[in-house]
């Protein structure tokens, strides 16, 4: 089940089965994230991905961390969360995939 708090963006938290992300390791995150990929609700929302992308960056996955940063900065309708998200990305270690 999928459960709303009071922070986060939009004043939702996400949280699965009344747990939320911050008190597990990333690879718990990670599992729960899986869980929440196949709800509809959540298929276009950039919250997903950059949670994604965050668990990638600690674990030092910078490219897939970067991936996941400019998708979720692509489905956000918030110029304040795109400019934030695309930042996250370019200031990733490592070359950035070429423009265009």
């Amino acid at each position: 089940m999928i459960t709303g708090s009071g922070g986060g963006w939009g004043g939702w938290g996400v949280g699965v089965r009344g747990r939320g992300l911050g008190s597990t390791s990333p690879a718990d995150a990670g599992g729960l994230l899986a869980d929440l990929a196949g709800d509809s609700r959540l298929a276009d929302d950039p919250r997903l991905p950059a949670a994604r992308a965050h668990l990638w960056e600690l674990e030092g996955e910078w490219v897939a961390a970067r991936e996941a940063y400019l998708m979720a900065a692509s489905r956000s309708t918030n110029l304040a969360q795109q400019r934030y998200l695309n930042a996250r990305a370019q200031s990733l270690p490592g070359d950035p995939p070429p423009a265009g």
